[in-house]
Order: structure tokens, then C-alpha cells, then sequence
């Protein structure tokens, strides 16, 4: 009697680690934009806020051959793409060495994906820049970057040139 209630307590036992021995743990890479000094401005950049539409949270957002996008589980952003943005623009505009004139940005992220077929980042936001002193104007920024290979720490390099290009242009309009 004792042996058939150990063998009944130990056939789930068993069973359970059948089924998961095939399976073995992936351990999430998170990745954060690592962006060149952007260009020197003489004004002071206040974050007025930005919104996400891309439809990316923190994991890797793909476009496939046939219009369906995929999320990668495994390989994912420290934050959500305007948190991203946002923190790297205090990084790369603000401070106290800035004398000049505030502008207040504000924008909203359309596209922040990658395309598996053309193994490509692609980054677009429409935004709008208020200088202290003048009339607020809105512009449109997109651009997409090649992967140096299929790899997701490629994919996040490309990205991360897209972030720079944008910068770029925000310092080509002040």
C-alpha cells in the first residue's frame, strides 16, 4: 500500500520534468540607445512630453514579409521608446552649460521598429519645437537605418543611428 501511494505521489513528480527537460531558460537582453554627442546648440531643450504610437513597448518590434508584426520576448528596450527619447534628450540637450533660450519639445513616436526582411531599424515622429520667444512649429522626421547583420544587438545599433539622425535635425532647427 505504501509503494503504490509513493508511486502515485511521484508520477506528477516525474511527469512535470519530462515535459520541461526539453526547455531550457532564455535570459531577456535588455538594450538601451547609445548615441554619439549630438551637435552643440546654444539653447536649452525642455521636454514638454512625448507619446508613443508606435505600437512598441519595451520588447523588439518587428514588420514581416506579409504586414504582420511580431514581438521578440527575449530581446527588449531598458525603456519604452518615449522614455527612451526622452532621457536621451536630457542627456544630450540639457544642462547648465546651456546660456540660451529654451525650446519646448514635444513629439509623438509613430514608428520605432525594425523590418526583418530588409534587416533595417526604421524611427519616425512628428514633433513640434516651441522656442521661448516665438511661435511653436511642427515638423515630421523619419529615417531608417541597415543592420550590420541579424543579430539584436545590430538591430539596436541601427536604431540607435536613427535616434542620432533625429537629433541632428532637432540641432539643424534651432
Amino acid at each position: 500500500m505504501k509503494k503504490l501511494l509513493l508511486c502515485s505521489l511521484a508520477l506528477p513528480i516525474l511527469a512535470g520534468c519530462a515535459l520541461m527537460s526539453g526547455r531550457t531558460y532564455v535570459e531577456p537582453r535588455d538594450y538601451d540607445l547609445t548615441l554619439a554627442p549630438a551637435p552643440q546648440i546654444n539653447h536649452w531643450i525642455v521636454i514638454g512630453g512625448f507619446r508613443n504610437l508606435s505600437g512598441t513597448d519595451r520588447r523588439f518590434l518587428f514588420r514581416e514579409n506579409n504586414g504582420e508584426m511580431t514581438t521578440d520576448d527575449y530581446n527588449r528596450w531598458l525603456l519604452s521608446p518615449d522614455q527612451l527619447l526622452t532621457r536621451k534628450v536630457y542627456e544630450q540637450f540639457s544642462g547648465e552649460a546651456k546660456k540660451g533660450e529654451s525650446v519646448r519639445l514635444n513629439g509623438t513616436i509613430y514608428q520605432f521598429e525594425f523590418d526583418r526582411n530588409a534587416k533595417k531599424a526604421i524611427f519616425g515622429i512628428s514633433y513640434s519645437l516651441r522656442p521661448q520667444s516665438s511661435q511653436e512649429q511642427m515638423y515630421s522626421f523619419s529615417t531608417e537605418e541597415s543592420a550590420a547583420d541579424d543579430s539584436s544587438a545590430a538591430y539596436a545599433a541601427a536604431m540607435s543611428k536613427c535616434v542620432e539622425r533625429f537629433f541632428a535635425h532637432i540641432s539643424s532647427k534651432l
